[in-house]
């Protein structure tokens, strides 16, 4: 290992001295265009730091510096987006406007689900749950929290010993270009073995398990010592916690009562609220990603949703932005293209289209029976005439409309330049999930070690997720086809097609499951080969690891 320039001491001195420094500074609203620089420029040294200088120090020790950083650095680009609004105001725009410190962005990372009720009830529901916040509840949520802890860290053990024992050896190149290779290579030289074996795809899955059973053992380690710091707050104030607690609750109910006795107890409080909060109605880091069906179903339900807010904020929600504009500005043109190619029909009439000319290809090579068993010749004709009928009712509801108070409304966004924006969106959701881990790479293994395998990985998902919601679409869009034309049967014939419909659905779910788990097993080892090839295992503390990197 090459000798670090700087020690280890003043590099972590450097990376906090810089969160401080972007901390007081954003502890007003940035006015001015100098101050919203200066804070662009500081946010970009501090992510500069990890990544210049990260790889000069045991893995070990720096595993969760680059985590740290960039998950701040996150916090910091949303802040900065949200109080660009600030820059050019004056003092009396700038008090109409709703105005949250850096620092107060910290302790909000995901969906509370006390957030979702209105304000003045939030308030209550808060003061009532904690005057129930007896000596009993909790220590029960700190026995509940070091009960569910326990499996975790026995899981995560014996994940990492299998890991590090088990460890296979991997090819030098990487796994995109071993499948490049293949596809260009004659099959005579070239096998699927040189791509990779079901060993190593089954390591790689392992490998998965294990990085997941880490970050969740992890999160239950830190509700741990939640519950310990509440368990101490409760019981070291526990003479005056519900009469103060009723004092802040009367101050915000009438002003005119007292105040809560000083500033400690107000911070008691909120700290209270927050612990309990996280503890019991929080939801979960993870939610069973082993039980995914589909890849939109672990990426934005099941795995760390911590990061999830992030991800949107940076790359979904600018990208549908952008889009809605863009469609706003050019709706006439868009939304007349659109409305001819966006319904059930067109796309049965493309597909039949397709296996038309699927079957003259296969006639002209010799196969003259190929596709020969699908029936669609009989309704093309008959769809042609709807669509072009659909086309004309479409294009003349959106004249009305438009002539109507002479303005145009946001109703005109049609239904596939909407799937297009969002397909787009998604994309930029995953080109940030591919950058922070990339940044983490960078951060231990140094520049040399990266070779865009995490992003690439990333970006394949979005594909494969597009994908998979479009033939999810389609499929669901045909089936509500063929039981269109049995809406006006008797009752006993739509009971029948429901149940019909639910077993399909069921079996939809099964196979959803299979497939995607086969997909992202074929897909891991280009987000793990990196890992096996630097022994990423020995960088993750536990018990028996005694190397370091």
């Amino acid at each position: 290992m090459t000798e670090p320039i700087i020690s280890f001491h003043v590099y972590i001195s450097l990376i906090i001295t810089l969160l401080l420094s972007f901390t007081l500074l954003s502890l007003r609203p940035p006015t001015s265009i100098n101050l919203y620089l200066k804070l662009c420029l500081i946010a970009s040294i501090y992510a500069s730091i990890p990544i210049i200088f990260g790889s000069y120090y045991p893995c070990i020790d720096n595993l969760s510096i680059p985590v740290l950083t960039f998950t701040f650095l996150f916090k910091m680009m949303i802040w900065l987006k949200k109080t660009y609004k600030f820059v050019g105001k004056k003092k009396e725009e700038i008090k109409k406007i709703k105005f949250i410190p850096f620092w107060l962005t910290l302790f909000n990372w995901r969906r509370n689900d006390l957030n979702r009720h209105g304000q003045k009830n939030q308030k209550n529901n808060n003061t009532q749950t904690l005057l129930l916040l007896t000596s009993q509840k909790v220590n029960s949520l700190l026995f509940l929290s070091i009960l569910n802890f326990i499996p975790k860290l026995i899981i995560r053990e014996i994940l990492a010993h299998v890991i590090e024992y088990l460890s296979p050896e991997v090819p030098e190149r990487s796994y995109a270009l071993r499948i490049f290779d293949y596809l260009h290579t004659p099959t005579k030289i070239s096998t699927i073995s040189t791509i990779t074996s079901p060993y190593i795809l089954f390591y790689c899955y392992l490998y998965g398990a294990f990085l997941y059973q880490n970050m969740d053992y992890l999160y239950h380690l830190f509700k741990v010592f939640s519950a310990i710091l509440l368990w101490i707050i409760h019981r070291s104030h526990s003479s005056n916690y519900h009469m103060n607690i009723r004092s802040y609750h009367s101050y915000h109910s009438n002003h005119n009562d007292h105040h809560p006795n000083n500033s400690y107890n107000i911070t008691i409080i909120h700290m209270t609220r927050y612990l309990y909060s996280l503890l019991t109605t929080t939801p979960q880091l993870f939610n069973k990603p082993f039980l995914s069906q589909n890849p939109k179903d672990l990426w934005s339900k099941r795995w760390h949703q911590m990061y999830r807010t992030s991800f949107t904020e940076l790359g979904y929600f600018p990208i549908m932005n952008f889009f809605e504009k863009f469609n706003n500005s050019k709706s006439f043109r868009i939304t007349k293209f659109f409305n001819h190619i966006n319904s059930v029909e067109k796309f049965y009439l493309v597909i039949s289209n397709f296996i038309k000319l699927l079957r003259r290809l296969g006639s002209l090579l010799g196969y003259k029976t190929f596709l020969k068993n699908i029936k669609i010749q009989k309704d093309i004709q008959t769809l042609e005439i709807n669509q072009n009928e659909e086309f004309l009712k479409n294009e003349q509801n959106f004249k009305n409309n438009n002539n109507n108070n002479g303005t145009t409304t946001k109703k005109f966004t049609t239904t596939t330049f909407s799937e297009i924006s969002k397909a787009l969106a998604v994309i930029g959701s995953f080109f940030w999930s591919g950058i922070l881990h990339e940044y983490l790479f960078i951060g231990l293994f140094g520049w040399n070690s990266s070779r865009g395998e995490h992003f690439s990985f990333f970006l394949v998902q979005a594909i494969i997720m597009i994908i998979w919601d479009i033939l999810s679409k389609l499929f669901n869009r045909f089936l509500r086809l063929y039981y269109h034309d049995y809406e006006n049967d008797n009752y006993e014939k739509i009971e029948e097609l429901k149940k019909t419909e639910k077993i399909l659905f069921m079996i939809k779910k099964v196979l959803g499951f299979i497939i995607w788990n086969f997909i992202l097993t074929l897909t891991l080892p280009l987000f793990i080969e990196p890992y096996i090839r630097l022994r990423h295992f020995y960088c993750i503390p536990h018990l028996g690891c005694q190397r370091k990197i």
